[in-house]
């Protein structure tokens, strides 16, 4: 639906909203209530559209005796008063149609809970005020294109559900967004799905397909289940003295070392040897180090 469609579908549907408010015997009609035009079919509420002036705009749970079900396409597209918005008191609320909240230049806030399931392409797309999103346990698998683009000051995006793909530009030139982090459920994610985010790094698991995808898009990543070690610190206590070479000594004499640590201890990268203890007198002898020894690294 174009946007002039759009302006022509709710102008019509303003013109029924009067004929037939709270009329729910004429099929195909809006009915207006609290800033909110509502549309029944099937025992079931959906939203059509909103030209109310609150700020904190809760989605109502029924509409008269039905469930409010969904969201329709571009129903607060444009709006200029909205901060934050809360869908929790609609439990049955389903689905939020494309750019069903585009363009709301002052939406700063958004959680998307449990029960919703589907999310539909440009959903939030060019909310310029919007910072923080938080996808709930069991909320939408799937971003849709271009959900949040253009989303300019977006800087916090949460994932608390088991989201599976991201698709084209769902978070592109989204600038202020420098940290995400991917589950492991993600298995699909566009190529530009951060198109713009030019200071990004993701946060993932090591073996995840988001390291897969972080390293052919030339994204920055860090891996949120592998702890920094230092380098030549081999007994683990967090600096590199003389006993981390005795400890190696140890170990190459096959002695059972408690908190040994070999990706540590191995300062050449080669596999473990006598040279990586020489390596280590040589460092605290204070010559110079070309393995970065003292240095913290992801094994």
């Amino acid at each position: 639906m174009t946007y002039l469609k759009k302006l022509l579908a709710f102008t019509l549907g303003a013109a029924l909203i009067i004929c037939t408010a709270f009329s729910v015997n004429a099929a195909g009609s809006y009915f207006y209530s609290e800033g909110f035009y509502y549309g029944v079919e099937n025992n079931e509420a959906y939203i059509h559209g909103y030209q109310g002036e609150e700020s904190d705009v809760v989605i109502r749970e029924k509409f008269l005796t039905y469930y409010v079900t969904s969201v329709e396409e571009f129903a607060f597209f444009g709006n200029s008063t909205i901060e934050t918005l809360s869908f929790y008191d609609a439990v049955k609320l389903k689905s939020l149609g494309q750019c069903a909240f585009a363009e709301c230049a002052k939406l700063k806030y958004v959680e998307i809970p449990s029960h919703i399931s589907d999310m539909g392409a440009s959903a939030f797309d060019s909310c310029t005020s919007l910072t923080y999103v938080r996808f709930r346990e069991g909320a939408v698998s799937s971003i849709p294109a271009q959900a949040f683009y253009g989303c300019t000051l977006l800087d916090t995006v949460v994932f608390e559900n088991n989201v599976t793909d991201i698709g084209n530009l769902a978070f592109a030139n989204c600038a202020a967004l420098k940290s995400i982090e991917l589950p492991d459920s993600v298995v699909s994610i566009a190529d530009n799905a951060f198109s713009g985010c030019d200071d990004l790094v993701i946060r993932c698991h090591s073996g995840s397909y988001a390291v897969q995808y972080a390293i052919a898009n030339c994204i920055d990543y860090v891996l949120t289940d592998v702890s920094p070690v230092i380098r030549g610190d081999a007994d683990g206590d967090g600096e590199v003295t003389i006993n981390d070479a005795t400890t190696i000594q140890r170990v190459l004499a096959e002695y059972d070392v408690e908190g040994f640590n070999e990706a540590a201890a191995d300062v050449e990268g080669n596999g473990l040897n006598i040279n990586d203890v020489t390596l280590i007198q040589l460092y605290l002898a204070g010559f110079d180090d070309q393995y970065h020894i003292g240095d913290e690294f992801l094994p």
